[in-house]
């Protein structure tokens, strides 16, 4: 940027209307013409408090600005993610697109004249006028004029600069009232979105002679993606299940919902699990749309035959502990939501003799990193299911919290946890 350029700085005493020397004719036309402003003030003023919209505002400042005071030529750039024309007269389009203000403006800090600079960008405009909030700056006008009009502009470049203030602090306001508003809306959501998330999981989990489950959910987010269940179909069966939804917020937390409603209504009609599954996996996809999938890990277990049976569609294999040796629970199918029939599904049966605990996951468990970006994995989980098994399950699931607490170190949590075991009495 060329150093020719001249500042157009206050001068004193002309700020303030001087009747010394004045003859009644100039007098009055001096009058008139801050009458003239003021009103031109009180219009702005009006538009600005009736809430008119940004384009609505510049408007109103063009016209003013052209019509009223003789600007030929005009261009008005706000920043929102970046420098945008939001006003112009008398420039076409391509002229404008080739202004940027980063490299030609930016400097500017003070009114500026831009005859000397010989910037082919801002040929055809005399004056730059910089609007400033603090340090920050909101806006730059740039100003041109015909011969007959030059020095027109001139004179009424503090009103002007009056004028520029006001319609780019209000746009700034308004849109920092949006900002606040979606901001607020949002936080309305994630409040609802998490309420429903936390009606989705079960009041209370089993606690009796066959078996008590216990449950840990930490959400990364305010609505996360994970999801447990347990419901009992009758006096000797029950269901339980672990899924997540990939993605989080509320477009997952739908999904989630959608998937319980499923599950729910389903279970009156069938407990097969081979059956139910693939119903769940078009429910998925008729919902979710291939966008979002869900990993799930459903189980049913008869307390009287000791019969567990389950699937695991693509979710992190449940780890069951029985007679000090470990078994991950795999058997199953594919993910659900992504194939409109499942390639393969099959189903595990296992007869648990004697006392055992099921310990299922999603796999912001395992992925979580200390600071060496280790992540924790299925083996340290296993060392400590073996250690710790046969524990009180809430004293089990504090011991885990902490130790998963510890290894993570310095690390914050970049995914939901969720634990659900189930302890099974001999």
């Amino acid at each position: 940027m060329s150093k020719k350029s001249t500042v157009i700085a206050n001068k004193p005493g002309k700020e303030i209307l001087d009747i010394q020397g004045l003859s009644e004719i100039e007098l009055r036309k001096q009058l008139r013409q801050h009458q003239i402003e003021l009103n031109f003030l009180l219009e702005i003023t009006q538009a600005i408090n009736s809430n008119f919209s940004t384009s609505s505002l510049f408007e109103i400042y063009e016209y003013i600005l052209t019509s009223k005071i003789g600007v030929k030529k005009l261009a008005v750039f706000i920043k929102n993610e970046k420098w945008e024309p939001v006003c112009s007269n008398g420039i076409d389009k391509k002229e404008l697109k080739k202004i940027n203000i980063e490299k030609d403006i930016i400097d500017f800090k003070e009114i500026t004249s831009l005859e000397d600079l010989n910037n082919p960008n801002l040929r055809g405009f005399e004056l730059v006028v910089p609007v400033y909030h603090k340090d920050i700056p909101l806006g730059y006008v740039l100003l041109g004029s015909t011969s007959e009009t030059e020095g027109h502009i001139f004179s009424d470049i503090r009103f002007i600069q009056t004028i520029s203030n006001i319609i780019c602090v209000a746009v700034e306001n308004k849109k920092f009232v949006r900002e606040q508003i979606q901001q607020d809306v949002l936080k309305k959501e994630l409040e609802l979105g998490a309420q429903m998330q936390t009606m989705l999981f079960p009041n209370q989990l089993p606690k009796n002679e066959y078996l008590e489950m216990q449950a840990t959910y930490f959400p990364h987010n305010d609505i996360g993606g994970d999801y447990y269940d347990f419901i009992q179909i009758n006096d000797e069966e029950i269901v339980f299940c672990i899924a997540d939804v990939s993605g989080k917020g509320f477009a997952a937390g739908l999904i989630m919902a959608s998937l319980q409603a499923n599950l729910h209504t389903l279970l009156i009609q069938t407990q097969e699990l081979t059956e139910l599954v693939p119903i769940l996996n078009t429910r998925v996809l008729e919902t979710a749309k291939r966008e979002k999938f869900i990993t799930l890990f459903i189980a049913k277990y008869n307390v009287k035959t000791r019969i567990l049976k389950y699937l695991n569609a693509g979710h992190n294999p449940p780890v069951l502990y029985r007679d000090k040796g470990i078994e991950q629970l795999q058997e199953g199918c594919t993910i659900l939501g992504m194939f409109d029939d499942l390639p393969k599904i099959s189903e595990g049966t296992i007869k648990v003799d004697g006392e055992a605990v099921l310990v299922c996951y999603t796999d912001g468990l395992v992925e979580v990193e200390n600071d060496k970006k280790e992540a924790y994995q299925l083996d340290r989980l296993s060392e400590f299911i073996m250690k710790y098994a046969y524990s009180e399950i809430e004293v089990f699931h504090e011991r885990l919290w902490e130790k998963v607490n510890q290894y993570k170190e310095e690390q914050p949590f970049t995914d939901d946890v969720t634990v659900l075991s189930c302890r099974i009495f001999a």
